[in-house]
């Protein structure tokens, strides 16, 4: 499924998406590392979030979150 042609999700929804990533999931989502790309379908978005979980916790705790 398509996020953006399917679901219709814009600009906003898609930082909408990344702050409940953030803040409900507890994934640090370093701003460097976020293509477009991740956003143009559920499995692209899910890999991401893979990548995510196998992060460094301390990186998170240092940058307060």
């Amino acid at each position: 499924m398509r996020l953006n042609e399917d679901l219709y999700l814009d600009s906003v929804m898609i930082l909408q998406l990344i702050v409940y990533i953030e803040e409900d999931m507890r994934l640090f989502v370093p701003e460097d590392e976020v293509d477009p790309g991740v956003f143009d379908t559920v499995g692209s978005l899910l890999d991401f979030m893979m990548q995510l979980e196998s992060l460094d916790l301390n990186v998170a705790g240092d940058l307060g979150r």
